[in-house]
């Protein structure tokens, strides 16, 4: 599939909403404060009353074969950056910032934090805020309390909430968390199941911790904002090590009970994307067919049933997967895991590679034919057959 022109990229409804909208607030001073819409950014760095963590690390795979290397990750760069000549290929540099920001908002239909003496949306950097952000509303002032608040922009988003929300939280928890005292985890009132869940356990075990459910046709005034960031400059890389996998794994098992249950036996995992609109493996149920006689058992992750998935991975010996967020889910996998992961010829990308080994996991893959619009693809059945009988010899 063709990629799309910098033009078809750039005239979109979205692009056009924010282009007006960003005229419209800088040509009438105080429309932003009306509609809620913050078309500029500034740095979190900039306007810190603390400084709680300032880091940068490198970070790497220690080794990846050529076969990796050539099929997974020089075209996932291709996929990201259109080119590969300054895209870091084996390592990344990743950034932990945790700053206490005074008298800020947070904006319940964005999720937004913004700070109200310069009237700017708080970036990791100094990038226009998101096309997205753009979307005028009033909303009800509710006021907060003299605790941090801790804003979670990504909570719809299974994957982005771990590594953008969960993994920079954790990181504080274990390092910092004496730096500031009760902390208050703001997250939007329509959260998923998973959400509200994962914030439960945590809460169960930090008992300074407590959540405070905004709607959208709200916004938090006056705040003190805890803005905590840990990523890198290769965004899709999310920056967790295995003890805080583990340590998030045991946190979700002890809040869903499952340390008591008898372990399943559902080893061999085929994860279906079921009716989802992306990515849908037209041949699912050939491929299917053939792994259900090697002991696959076929399961669909969904928002209602996180502890199902908890459960599955941490079971799971072998892993089949379509590209896409349920792979998150590898968090939860025992060390030497094995994950299979089908790709699109023209959609491959590398978190889960990543991931699967920064996490001791053992990854394969299988690339199929090209998208369509959707990105829906066929696959080889006999390829993925045969990468999962290496597996069981």
């Amino acid at each position: 599939m063709p990629r799309k022109s910098k033009a078809r990229l750039m005239f979109t409804s979205r692009w056009m909403r924010w282009f007006l909208m960003r005229s419209a607030c800088a040509a009438v001073p105080g429309l932003s404060t009306k509609l809620n819409i913050y078309s500029r950014g500034i740095q979190a760095a900039k306007i810190a009353t603390t400084t709680i963590i300032e880091n940068h690390e490198a970070m790497g795979f220690d080794a990846l074969s050529d076969d990796l290397r050539q099929n997974i990750l020089l075209p996932a760069m291709a996929n990201d950056a259109g080119e590969t000549d300054s895209y870091p290929q084996s390592q990344t540099t990743v950034h932990t910032q945790g700053y206490v920001i005074d008298d800020c908002a947070i904006l319940g239909h964005t999720m937004g934090v913004v700070h109200l003496p310069t009237q700017c949306r708080v970036m990791v950097d100094e990038r226009q805020p998101n096309w997205n952000e753009a979307k005028p509303a009033q909303l009800a002032t509710r006021r907060g309390d003299g605790r941090a608040h801790y804003c979670l922009t990504s909570a719809p988003h299974y994957y982005h909430f771990f590594a953008n929300d969960l993994a920079p939280l954790l990181y504080y928890l274990e390092h910092h968390r004496s730096a500031l005292g009760p902390l208050t985890i703001v997250a939007p009132a329509d959260a998923p199941t998973f959400c509200r869940n994962v914030l439960e356990a945590l809460c169960a075990s930090f008992d300074d911790l407590r959540v405070l459910y905004l709607e959208r046709t709200e916004r938090l005034d006056h705040i003190r904002a805890l803005w905590l960031a840990r990523c890198g400059d290769t965004f899709e890389w999310m920056p967790i090590i295995r003890a805080q996998a583990e340590q998030l794994s045991d946190l979700l098992r002890d809040h869903y009970k499952l340390n008591d249950a008898p372990q399943g036996t559902h080893n061999k995992l085929y994860v279906t994307r079921g009716q989802a609109r992306l990515r849908r493996l037209h041949n699912e149920a050939e491929v299917i067919e053939q792994l259900t006689p090697l002991g696959f058992t076929v399961f669909e992750p969904r928002s209602d049933n996180h502890d199902q998935q908890v459960a599955h991975f941490r079971n799971a010996d072998l892993v089949v997967a379509v590209h896409g967020a349920a792979l998150t889910n590898l968090l939860f996998c025992k060390k030497g895991t094995v994950v299979v992961e089908l790709f699109a010829s023209d959609h491959v990308k590398s978190p889960y590679l990543w991931l699967a080994t920064r996490l001791g996991l053992e990854y394969r893959y299988v690339i199929g034919g090209t998208g369509d619009l959707r990105q829906g693809f066929s696959v080889g059945v006999g390829d993925v057959v045969e990468a999962v009988r290496s597996q069981l010899s």
